[in-house]
């Protein structure tokens, strides 16, 4: 009998060792008023579950976490991560701090970053956010989130030479250029353009229509490489344009090797060259308000000429673009004007900024120098003061418009008042 209390009492002094051991394995972090904010909004605010965002794939998204220690620990670590991605076997979406210490009554933030792919399904999500330390239990705070997308977005996917990479002067390749409609919205006429700007090369094509999610492949774009082109490597630029206003552009490279059937009589001297010529080339402007440069390009030849107009030294600038288009065709003995558009950005520094038209047909190049002389001021406000002209105009008219119709009421009255005594 006594051997059994004594192994019962072995017993319960181990169970008890065992839970006494649990229990000082198990502390918790010693942390408190934990904030989460996800983009600027506290999704902890209002409990862990009473704000749903809608957040935009191929976007990165900001995790800050701010919370108080109540005692000293070491080696703490933040991690947060999207939950539900199908593919987080190979794309982890996922970030975390690097360890660090806490010392008891301060405050701390960290910032966290993920990046939302545009092969993620669009629907419902889950962003944990965790706060650890070895030997600690993890807390644990889960946010709902809905992942949604643009109403018109495009993603070039893939662009595909044929041949190859490598190509010989005076011989054609071929590209295809593999889009996807990422948007909410089905996009019709879509164009794709495929140039080498210093060889004045370029073809382009439309697609009808690409559907929401949809997976298309352009046709076969030909870019034809003069015969006696240098040898080195090109530039091909891609350019996708949807919906009116919108735009995709990737940059390739394409190696261009030597023809031996290149000599002096192959070669293009004493066709006449295309003229580019600025009419002005400096004007003053405000952030957000735009400026056109227009420049005239003749072509005395009696060949078409394909000229290609491109911005270099304006990336600090804003939003430079030609109009109609940066790719101007020009029938032979003809002259056109094109404008080049510049919209400073909101965030320009005030001051001169010169930049750098290059008008190319792959032979002959012309370089046009401009300027813009960024003053203090808005958009809304040159707005506002075109509205107050406007207004202005207008208010005159109205007054003119006032005394045409009294000096006429008078007249009626003097003429009434002459036949009265007329008669």
């Amino acid at each position: 009998m006594k051997s059994k209390k004594m192994l019962l009492l072995t017993m319960l002094v181990f169970v008890t060792l065992l839970a006494s051991i649990s229990f000082a394995s198990a502390a918790v972090i010693p942390v408190s008023d934990v904030r989460v904010e996800i983009n600027d909004h506290d999704v902890s605010k209002k409990g862990e579950s009473e704000i749903v965002l809608n957040l935009k794939r191929d976007r990165t998204i900001e995790v800050e976490v701010e919370f108080e220690a109540d005692e000293n620990a070491d080696d703490v670590r933040i991690r947060a991560e999207i939950v539900g991605y199908e593919h987080d076997r190979r794309d982890r979406l996922v970030d975390m701090t690097n360890y660090f210490n806490l010392r008891e009554n301060n405050r701390y933030v960290r910032t966290l970053q993920l990046n939302l792919p545009t092969l993620m399904d669009k629907g419902d999500y889950t962003i944990d956010v965790q706060l650890l330390k070895r030997n600690a239990d993890t807390k644990t705070f889960s946010f709902p989130v809905v992942i949604d997308t643009q109403d018109d977005a495009m993603e070039i996917r893939d662009v595909i030479f044929t041949p190859g990479n490598s190509i010989k002067a005076g011989t054609s390749f071929i590209t295809n250029v593999r889009l996807r409609n990422i948007g909410n919205e089905e996009q019709d006429n879509v164009k794709v353009t495929v140039a080498i700007p210093e060889l004045g090369r370029v073809d382009a094509i439309y697609i009808d229509e690409i559907e929401e999610e949809e997976y298309k492949t352009s046709e076969g774009l030909v870019i034809n490489v003069p015969l006696c082109a240098d040898e080195k490597k090109y530039e091909v630029l891609v350019l996708v344009d949807y919906n009116a206003f919108e735009q995709e552009e990737q940059k390739h490279f394409i190696t261009v090797t030597k023809n031996d059937a290149c000599n002096a009589d192959s070669s293009l001297t004493g066709v006449k060259s295309f003229n580019a010529q600025a009419v002005v080339g400096s004007a003053n402007s405000i952030a957000g308000n735009k400026v056109s440069f227009p420049v005239i390009l003749s072509n005395p030849s009696d060949n078409s000429k394909t000229v290609i107009l491109s911005p270099q030294g304006a990336d600090d600038l804003g939003n430079v673009k030609v109009s109609p288009n940066w790719v101007v065709d020009l029938a032979p003995f003809s002259t056109m004007t094109a404008y080049v558009e510049v919209t400073p950005a909101n965030n320009v520094a005030e001051g001169e900024h010169s930049f750098t038209i290059s008008a190319t047909d792959g032979t002959n190049t012309k370089l046009l120098n401009f300027a813009v002389n960024v003053k203090p001021g808005s958009a809304s406000t040159a707005s506002s003061s075109s509205n107050w002209v406007l207004i202005s105009v207008v208010i005159v008219a109205v007054l003119l418009i006032i005394i045409i119709i009294i000096v006429l009421f008078n007249k009626m009255n003097n003429d009434d008042e002459d036949e009265e005594d007329y008669y």
